[in-house]
């Protein structure tokens, strides 16, 4: 069992990669085409709703991008996810 689990190792960051991309990635995409309504509905400009849909799915193609060895987008996507972050509190 050991020895299975030494196999997958190399590939152990795909998994939170992939589940953290496709949350954000998820909730960025379906923003796109209610932008208008949720704008009214947070009472925020729409320009914001849009920012904030792109930076969220910009931030869940980084992380992909991320682990395919670009150390950068990585971090770019840490400091995008970090201000959309401190948004939502």
């Amino acid at each position: 069992m050991l020895n299975f689990l030494d196999v997958l190792k190399p590939y152990g960051h795909w998994f939170l990669r992939v589940g953290l991309a496709a949350i954000f990635l998820y909730h960025g995409l379906t923003k796109f085409p209610v932008a208008e309504s949720m704008a009214v509905m947070m009472d925020l400009p729409l320009v914001l709703v849009y920012l904030l849909a792109t930076m969220e799915t910009i931030g869940g193609i980084l992380i992909l991008v991320g682990g395919m060895g670009m150390e950068l987008a990585t971090k770019l996507a840490g400091a995008i996810f970090t201000i959309v972050m401190a948004g939502a509190i």
